[in-house]
Protein backbone atom coordinates (compact mmCIF):
# COMPACT_ATOMS: atom_id res chain seq x y z
CA UNK A 1 0.00 0.00 0.00
CA UNK A 2 1.09 3.71 -0.81
CA UNK A 3 0.69 5.75 2.15
CA UNK A 4 -2.14 7.79 1.61
CA UNK A 5 -3.79 4.39 1.16
CA UNK A 6 -2.37 3.43 4.59
CA UNK A 7 -3.96 6.88 6.22
CA UNK A 8 -7.48 6.37 4.49
CA UNK A 9 -7.30 2.87 6.07
CA UNK A 10 -6.15 4.41 9.19
CA UNK A 11 -8.90 6.47 9.38
CA UNK A 12 -11.28 4.43 8.39
CA UNK A 13 -9.99 2.51 11.62
CA UNK A 14 -9.96 5.09 14.12
CA UNK A 15 -13.37 6.06 13.03
CA UNK A 16 -14.60 2.19 14.23
CA UNK A 17 -12.66 2.45 17.36
CA UNK A 18 -14.31 6.17 18.06
CA UNK A 19 -17.66 4.58 17.31
CA UNK A 20 -17.39 1.37 19.11
CA UNK A 21 -16.17 3.44 22.57
CA UNK A 22 -19.07 6.71 21.98
CA UNK A 23 -21.47 3.39 21.47
CA UNK A 24 -20.79 1.39 24.77
CA UNK A 25 -20.12 4.82 27.08
CA UNK A 26 -22.58 7.12 25.55
CA UNK A 27 -25.05 5.21 24.57
CA UNK A 28 -24.70 2.43 26.75
CA UNK A 29 -25.15 -0.20 24.37
CA UNK A 30 -23.75 -3.42 23.14
CA UNK A 31 -22.09 -3.37 19.64
CA UNK A 32 -24.07 -6.10 17.18
CA UNK A 33 -20.81 -8.45 16.56
CA UNK A 34 -22.44 -9.19 13.39
CA UNK A 35 -21.82 -5.39 11.88
CA UNK A 36 -18.66 -5.34 13.30
CA UNK A 37 -17.65 -8.22 11.43
CA UNK A 38 -19.27 -6.83 8.60
CA UNK A 39 -17.11 -3.51 8.84
CA UNK A 40 -13.85 -5.09 9.60
CA UNK A 41 -14.20 -7.32 6.62
CA UNK A 42 -15.08 -4.69 4.19
CA UNK A 43 -12.03 -3.05 5.29
CA UNK A 44 -10.20 -6.18 4.81
CA UNK A 45 -11.43 -6.43 1.46
CA UNK A 46 -10.63 -3.49 0.35
CA UNK A 47 -7.33 -3.92 1.15
CA UNK A 48 -7.14 -6.95 -0.85
CA UNK A 49 -8.22 -5.26 -3.48
CA UNK A 50 -5.42 -2.49 -3.30
CA UNK A 51 -2.90 -5.32 -3.31
CA UNK A 52 -4.26 -8.06 -5.54
CA UNK A 53 -1.71 -9.11 -8.04
CA UNK A 54 -4.99 -9.37 -10.65
CA UNK A 55 -4.40 -8.30 -14.53
CA UNK A 56 -4.84 -4.56 -15.03
CA UNK A 57 -8.52 -3.89 -15.52
CA UNK A 58 -9.07 -2.28 -19.19
CA UNK A 59 -10.42 1.49 -18.49
CA UNK A 60 -13.65 1.21 -20.84
CA UNK A 61 -14.73 -1.57 -17.83
CA UNK A 62 -14.66 0.64 -15.72
CA UNK A 63 -16.94 2.93 -17.82
CA UNK A 64 -19.21 0.21 -18.37
CA UNK A 65 -19.31 0.09 -14.27
CA UNK A 66 -20.04 3.56 -13.78
CA UNK A 67 -22.57 3.46 -15.89
CA UNK A 68 -24.78 0.30 -14.37
CA UNK A 69 -23.88 2.61 -11.49
CA UNK A 70 -25.81 5.48 -11.79
CA UNK A 71 -28.22 3.88 -14.44
CA UNK A 72 -30.03 2.48 -11.17
CA UNK A 73 -31.09 6.10 -10.23
CA UNK A 74 -33.28 5.82 -13.87
CA UNK A 75 -33.24 7.21 -17.43
CA UNK A 76 -32.80 10.76 -16.59
CA UNK A 77 -29.66 10.55 -14.59
CA UNK A 78 -28.25 7.94 -16.87
CA UNK A 79 -28.46 10.35 -19.85
CA UNK A 80 -27.13 13.33 -17.89
CA UNK A 81 -24.08 10.99 -17.34
CA UNK A 82 -23.79 9.64 -21.25
CA UNK A 83 -24.44 13.29 -22.04
CA UNK A 84 -22.31 15.34 -19.40
CA UNK A 85 -20.30 13.48 -17.28
CA UNK A 86 -19.14 10.97 -19.97
CA UNK A 87 -17.78 13.73 -22.23
CA UNK A 88 -15.91 15.37 -19.10
CA UNK A 89 -14.55 12.21 -18.36
CA UNK A 90 -12.80 11.89 -22.36
CA UNK A 91 -11.65 15.36 -22.43
CA UNK A 92 -9.21 14.98 -18.95
CA UNK A 93 -8.02 11.14 -20.19
CA UNK A 94 -6.78 12.94 -23.59
CA UNK A 95 -6.07 16.59 -23.34
CA UNK A 96 -4.62 18.97 -20.30
CA UNK A 97 -5.83 20.00 -16.97
CA UNK A 98 -5.82 23.83 -18.02
CA UNK A 99 -9.31 24.65 -19.04
CA UNK A 100 -10.72 22.13 -16.83
CA UNK A 101 -9.11 23.80 -13.61
CA UNK A 102 -10.56 27.43 -14.46
CA UNK A 103 -14.01 25.85 -15.14
CA UNK A 104 -13.67 24.37 -12.04
CA UNK A 105 -13.18 27.71 -10.35
CA UNK A 106 -15.72 29.13 -11.43
CA UNK A 107 -18.41 26.28 -10.41
CA UNK A 108 -16.60 26.39 -7.21
CA UNK A 109 -17.20 30.23 -6.58
CA UNK A 110 -20.98 30.31 -8.18
CA UNK A 111 -22.35 27.22 -6.61
CA UNK A 112 -22.28 28.27 -3.07
CA UNK A 113 -23.94 32.13 -4.39
CA UNK A 114 -27.21 30.20 -5.66
CA UNK A 115 -27.85 28.70 -1.32
CA UNK A 116 -27.11 32.66 -0.05
CA UNK A 117 -29.01 34.63 -2.24
CA UNK A 118 -31.80 32.03 -1.70
CA UNK A 119 -31.27 33.03 2.44
CA UNK A 120 -29.85 29.61 3.23
CA UNK A 121 -26.60 30.91 4.63
CA UNK A 122 -25.90 28.78 8.26
CA UNK A 123 -23.72 30.64 9.95
CA UNK A 124 -26.53 33.51 10.55
CA UNK A 125 -29.62 30.53 10.31
CA UNK A 126 -27.94 27.22 11.06
CA UNK A 127 -31.70 25.46 10.78
CA UNK A 128 -30.89 26.31 7.03
CA UNK A 129 -28.29 23.86 7.04
CA UNK A 130 -30.58 20.99 6.46
CA UNK A 131 -32.59 22.95 3.29
CA UNK A 132 -32.07 20.44 0.68
CA UNK A 133 -30.05 23.94 -1.73
CA UNK A 134 -27.42 23.22 1.08
CA UNK A 135 -26.46 20.54 -0.61
CA UNK A 136 -24.35 23.11 -3.00
CA UNK A 137 -22.00 23.90 -0.27
CA UNK A 138 -21.14 20.51 -0.32
CA UNK A 139 -21.16 19.99 -4.34
CA UNK A 140 -18.78 23.59 -3.93
CA UNK A 141 -16.42 20.94 -2.04
CA UNK A 142 -15.84 18.72 -3.89
CA UNK A 143 -14.68 21.11 -6.79
CA UNK A 144 -12.44 22.24 -3.98
CA UNK A 145 -11.61 18.50 -3.30
CA UNK A 146 -10.80 18.22 -6.92
CA UNK A 147 -9.09 20.93 -7.59
CA UNK A 148 -6.25 20.55 -4.80
CA UNK A 149 -6.37 16.77 -5.82
CA UNK A 150 -4.93 18.31 -9.33
CA UNK A 151 -2.83 21.37 -7.72
CA UNK A 152 -2.60 21.81 -4.37
CA UNK A 153 -3.42 25.70 -3.52
CA UNK A 154 -3.27 27.28 -0.11
CA UNK A 155 -5.07 29.82 -1.19
CA UNK A 156 -8.32 27.19 -2.43
CA UNK A 157 -7.71 25.55 0.80
CA UNK A 158 -8.28 29.09 2.41
CA UNK A 159 -11.31 29.52 0.35
CA UNK A 160 -12.84 26.15 1.50
CA UNK A 161 -12.24 26.60 5.36
CA UNK A 162 -14.04 29.57 5.35
CA UNK A 163 -17.06 28.14 3.14
CA UNK A 164 -17.02 25.68 5.40
CA UNK A 165 -17.36 27.92 8.35
CA UNK A 166 -20.48 30.11 6.18
CA UNK A 167 -21.99 26.84 5.50
CA UNK A 168 -21.36 24.80 8.86
CA UNK A 169 -20.54 22.49 6.90
CA UNK A 170 -17.40 20.25 8.33
CA UNK A 171 -17.24 17.93 5.56
CA UNK A 172 -16.35 20.83 3.41
CA UNK A 173 -12.89 21.89 5.30
CA UNK A 174 -12.38 18.03 5.34
CA UNK A 175 -13.02 18.10 1.23
CA UNK A 176 -10.26 21.28 1.41
CA UNK A 177 -7.82 19.52 3.32
CA UNK A 178 -7.80 15.88 2.58
CA UNK A 179 -6.14 16.46 -0.73
CA UNK A 180 -2.89 18.22 0.42
CA UNK A 181 -2.57 15.33 3.21
CA UNK A 182 -2.52 12.79 0.69
CA UNK A 183 -0.38 14.58 -1.68
CA UNK A 184 1.82 15.25 1.13
CA UNK A 185 1.91 18.96 -0.02
CA UNK A 186 0.11 20.36 4.00
CA UNK A 187 1.84 23.29 5.51
CA UNK A 188 1.13 23.14 9.68
CA UNK A 189 -0.58 26.69 9.49
CA UNK A 190 -3.28 25.49 6.97
CA UNK A 191 -4.02 22.28 9.43
CA UNK A 192 -3.92 25.21 12.16
CA UNK A 193 -6.81 27.06 10.35
CA UNK A 194 -8.89 23.91 9.18
CA UNK A 195 -8.93 23.02 13.16
CA UNK A 196 -10.19 26.54 13.95
CA UNK A 197 -12.82 26.30 11.27
CA UNK A 198 -13.83 22.91 12.64
CA UNK A 199 -13.91 24.56 15.93
CA UNK A 200 -15.70 27.81 15.11
CA UNK A 201 -18.60 25.56 13.13
CA UNK A 202 -18.59 23.28 16.83
CA UNK A 203 -19.13 26.48 18.68
CA UNK A 204 -21.99 27.75 16.21
CA UNK A 205 -23.66 24.08 16.79
CA UNK A 206 -23.38 24.09 20.12
CA UNK A 207 -21.27 21.08 20.17
CA UNK A 208 -18.74 20.29 22.55
CA UNK A 209 -15.83 17.89 22.89
CA UNK A 210 -17.82 14.65 23.43
CA UNK A 211 -18.92 15.10 20.01
CA UNK A 212 -15.65 13.12 18.97
CA UNK A 213 -17.00 10.06 20.14
CA UNK A 214 -20.75 10.99 19.94
CA UNK A 215 -20.96 11.52 16.04
CA UNK A 216 -19.27 8.26 15.37
CA UNK A 217 -21.23 6.18 17.72
CA UNK A 218 -24.60 7.99 16.51
CA UNK A 219 -23.37 7.47 12.91
CA UNK A 220 -22.41 3.97 13.65
CA UNK A 221 -25.96 3.02 15.13
CA UNK A 222 -27.30 4.13 11.92
CA UNK A 223 -25.22 1.78 10.50
CA UNK A 224 -26.40 -1.27 12.69
CA UNK A 225 -30.08 -0.40 11.54
CA UNK A 226 -28.91 -0.43 8.13
CA UNK A 227 -27.29 -3.73 8.62
CA UNK A 228 -30.63 -5.18 10.10
CA UNK A 229 -32.26 -4.27 7.05
CA UNK A 230 -29.57 -5.52 4.62
CA UNK A 231 -28.99 -8.72 6.05
CA UNK A 232 -28.85 -11.08 4.30
CA UNK A 233 -29.21 -10.33 0.61
CA UNK A 234 -30.17 -6.66 0.61
CA UNK A 235 -32.88 -4.41 -0.46
CA UNK A 236 -31.80 -1.91 -2.55
CA UNK A 237 -32.08 1.07 -0.25
CA UNK A 238 -29.54 3.58 -0.49
CA UNK A 239 -28.54 3.54 -4.51
CA UNK A 240 -32.39 3.97 -5.42
CA UNK A 241 -32.20 7.43 -3.91
CA UNK A 242 -30.57 10.79 -5.35
CA UNK A 243 -29.82 11.97 -1.96
CA UNK A 244 -30.28 9.13 0.47
CA UNK A 245 -29.84 10.60 3.28
CA UNK A 246 -32.98 11.57 4.18
CA UNK A 247 -34.40 8.18 3.80
CA UNK A 248 -32.15 7.04 6.36
CA UNK A 249 -33.29 9.56 8.79
CA UNK A 250 -36.61 8.60 8.09
CA UNK A 251 -35.93 5.38 9.52
CA UNK A 252 -35.24 6.98 12.80
CA UNK A 253 -38.51 9.70 12.57
CA UNK A 254 -36.61 13.02 11.44
CA UNK A 255 -36.97 14.88 8.35
CA UNK A 256 -33.23 15.60 8.12
CA UNK A 257 -30.49 13.82 6.51
CA UNK A 258 -28.89 11.07 8.16
CA UNK A 259 -25.19 9.89 7.59
CA UNK A 260 -24.75 5.95 7.94
CA UNK A 261 -20.76 5.28 7.26
CA UNK A 262 -18.74 3.53 4.63
CA UNK A 263 -20.24 0.72 5.45
CA UNK A 264 -24.09 1.17 5.50
CA UNK A 265 -24.85 1.43 1.96
CA UNK A 266 -22.98 -2.14 0.80
CA UNK A 267 -24.56 -3.81 3.12
CA UNK A 268 -28.15 -1.71 2.63
CA UNK A 269 -28.15 -2.50 -0.61
CA UNK A 270 -26.57 -6.03 -1.17
CA UNK A 271 -26.46 -7.68 1.56
CA UNK A 272 -23.55 -10.11 3.03
CA UNK A 273 -22.65 -9.88 -0.49
CA UNK A 274 -22.20 -5.88 0.15
CA UNK A 275 -18.19 -6.53 0.76
CA UNK A 276 -16.99 -7.03 -2.59
CA UNK A 277 -17.82 -3.51 -3.11
CA UNK A 278 -15.05 -3.25 -0.87
CA UNK A 279 -12.52 -5.00 -2.99
CA UNK A 280 -13.80 -3.18 -6.07
CA UNK A 281 -13.45 -0.17 -4.48
CA UNK A 282 -9.70 -1.19 -3.46
CA UNK A 283 -9.04 -2.19 -7.40
CA UNK A 284 -10.31 1.22 -8.69
CA UNK A 285 -8.12 2.77 -5.54
CA UNK A 286 -5.28 0.71 -7.33
CA UNK A 287 -6.08 1.48 -11.08
CA UNK A 288 -6.17 5.09 -9.86
CA UNK A 289 -2.73 4.86 -8.85
CA UNK A 290 -1.70 5.88 -12.55
CA UNK A 291 -2.47 9.10 -12.43
CA UNK A 292 -1.55 11.17 -8.94
CA UNK A 293 -4.42 13.58 -8.59
CA UNK A 294 -6.62 10.89 -10.21
CA UNK A 295 -5.99 8.87 -7.01
CA UNK A 296 -5.74 11.19 -4.83
CA UNK A 297 -9.65 12.75 -5.34
CA UNK A 298 -10.51 8.99 -5.19
CA UNK A 299 -9.13 8.79 -0.93
CA UNK A 300 -10.87 11.92 -0.66
CA UNK A 301 -13.87 10.96 -1.81
CA UNK A 302 -13.70 7.40 0.08
CA UNK A 303 -12.28 9.31 3.34
CA UNK A 304 -15.83 11.87 3.15
CA UNK A 305 -17.57 8.56 3.12
CA UNK A 306 -15.99 6.79 6.16
CA UNK A 307 -18.82 8.85 8.29
CA UNK A 308 -21.14 10.00 5.91
CA UNK A 309 -21.61 7.13 3.74
CA UNK A 310 -21.46 6.08 -0.51
CA UNK A 311 -24.03 6.81 -2.71
CA UNK A 312 -24.90 6.35 -6.03
CA UNK A 313 -23.10 9.27 -7.66
CA UNK A 314 -19.82 9.27 -5.30
CA UNK A 315 -19.33 5.09 -6.33
CA UNK A 316 -19.91 6.02 -9.82
CA UNK A 317 -17.61 8.83 -9.89
CA UNK A 318 -14.67 6.37 -7.77
CA UNK A 319 -15.28 3.65 -10.65
CA UNK A 320 -15.35 6.29 -13.14
CA UNK A 321 -11.63 7.44 -12.10
CA UNK A 322 -9.40 4.64 -13.61
CA UNK A 323 -11.16 5.58 -16.71
CA UNK A 324 -10.06 9.00 -16.89
CA UNK A 325 -6.19 8.25 -15.58
CA UNK A 326 -6.43 4.99 -17.57
CA UNK A 327 -3.97 5.91 -20.46
CA UNK A 328 -1.76 8.82 -18.51
CA UNK A 329 1.00 7.83 -16.97
CA UNK A 330 2.26 10.23 -13.73
CA UNK A 331 4.95 9.78 -11.22
CA UNK A 332 3.62 7.88 -8.16
CA UNK A 333 5.26 9.09 -5.26
CA UNK A 334 2.79 10.13 -2.45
Amino acid sequence: METSEKIFVGLSLGFLVLAIIGKLIIFGEAINPGGLAYAILFLCLFVVGLEAKLPRIPPYLWLVISLITISILGKIWLTIWILLVIPIALYLNTKGLKVFKIVLVGISLLLPLIPAFSGIIPILNPNTRFDPLSILYVLSGYGIALLNSISPNVVITLYGTALGILSMYRSVIALSILPLIYRDKIPWKIIGIGIVGIAIISVARGIGVSEILYRPAFTYRVYERLYEIGVPFGKLFILKEAIPGYKVGQLFGSPNRYTYTIFGESVADFGIFGVLEGFLLGLSIREARKEKWVHTFGLTILSLGIEVGLDTFKLATLFLLPFIGGSKSENKGH
